[in-house]
């Protein structure tokens, strides 16, 4: 068993994202309890990891206080250890990924620091794994998209919408093959208008009526819907959010009705993605 691999997996991802969960303080009194632990009858890498996520959950303050179950919800908390298990895995594939700190160092810190400079790069690493480091539970693929994402909203000025979206799609090529492959599936052409259309328009059309009230609250949606994202859905997700959060709509519309258009129009983007209009 290669413990220091093992453990070394554990800082570079549970530990960096407990960082960002719990704060610097918190994170580093847990990572330097569970990594002082004694794992030696433990003859199994995979088996070892998983002790250091059992003891994570259950790290306690003063052996009376879990930290976890105050910070996550149940359902975080249900799949922490299976999320990062995930991880593990995928980190003993060939070609596995072991670090968004590679990925970041392989794809990214060059060219940025051509164009903004070494101190900057530094900055908009932390921003690229905060974002990649909060959702686990993700696939590698999604997890590069949504950091990438958040690198663009960090520096919107450098490329053009397009031409970062073209750079995202060449640089996540470069990933593990399974992932490349899946990064460079195409959508169905004009799936995102369809969904945009068909769902909301056609929704909004009906209470609001065609004219420059429902225009006006389409074109602020749309110019705030910018930057990477995963796929149609992905996209068509969060232009959702911004129509329902426009000042127009929570003046016309209770809390209860903007929940439920919400919920309503993710379950039929979803199923149009799925089975085609």
């Amino acid at each position: 068993m290669d413990l220091a691999n093992t453990k070394q997996l554990y800082r570079e991802h549970v530990a960096h994202f407990l960082k960002y969960r719990l704060g610097s303080k918190l994170s580093n009194r847990i990572t330097n309890h569970v990594l002082s632990l004694d794992l030696c009858n433990t003859g199994d890498s995979r088996e070892a990891f998983k002790e250091l996520l059992t003891a994570t959950v259950q790290f306690a303050v003063d052996d009376r206080y879990e930290v976890l179950p105050l910070v996550f919800d149940m359902e975080e908390l249900l799949k922490f250890e299976n999320n990062f298990l995930s991880i593990y895995d995928d980190a003993q594939k060939e070609d596995g990924v072991d670090s968004f700190d590679d990925i970041f160092d392989s794809l990214l810190a060059k060219e940025l620091g051509d164009i903004l400079g070494q101190e900057l790069v530094d900055t908009v690493r932390k921003v690229f794994m905060k974002a990649v480091l909060a959702i686990p539970e993700q696939t590698i693929n999604t997890r590069f998209f949504t950091g990438m994402h958040a690198v663009y909203t960090f520096i919107p000025d450098v490329w053009s919408e397009l031409e970062f979206s073209e750079k995202v799609k060449s640089l996540s090529e470069l990933l593990p093959k399974e992932v490349a492959e899946e990064a460079s599936a195409e959508s169905e052409e004009g799936l995102y208008e369809k969904l945009v259309e068909q769902i909301v328009v056609a929704d909004l059309a009906d209470i609001m009526g065609q004219g420059i009230v429902l225009q006006t609250v389409l074109k602020n949606a749309q110019t705030k819907t910018s930057g990477v994202f995963v796929g149609d859905l992905e996209r068509f997700t969060v232009f959702c959010s911004h129509i329902l959060e426009d000042d127009m709509v929570t003046q016309l519309f209770d809390t209860f009705w903007v929940d439920e258009r919400r919920s309503v129009w993710k379950k039929e983007a979803e199923l149009m993605c799925r089975y085609g209009s």
